[in-house]
């Protein structure tokens, strides 16, 4: 029931409003999402027939430092097919 705003795409789009599906499984090293907080998601689209949101894959705070080493590590990696 959570609402998540997008302020930044760094890669990929989203248009609209999409939901986003998010399950924190223990020992992955992951906190759940607070409240007011900023976050980079690191999102996939399920594309499975009647699957219209979006799988968070990974979540990072959104750190200036975290923010620059996402979008340097993007930078470098070959284009997308």
């Amino acid at each position: 029931g959570n609402k998540i705003k997008v302020l930044q795409v760094i890669r990929g789009s989203v248009e609209g409003q999409v939901t986003i599906s998010f399950k924190i499984r223990g020992g992955l090293h992951e906190q759940p999402p607070q409240e007011g907080d900023t976050y980079i998601f690191f999102a996939h689209k399920n594309t499975e027939p009647g699957w219209d949101n979006y799988t968070v894959l990974k979540l990072l705070p959104a750190t200036d430092d975290n923010i620059a080493k996402v979008k340097a590590l993007i930078a470098a990696a070959p284009a997308p097919k």
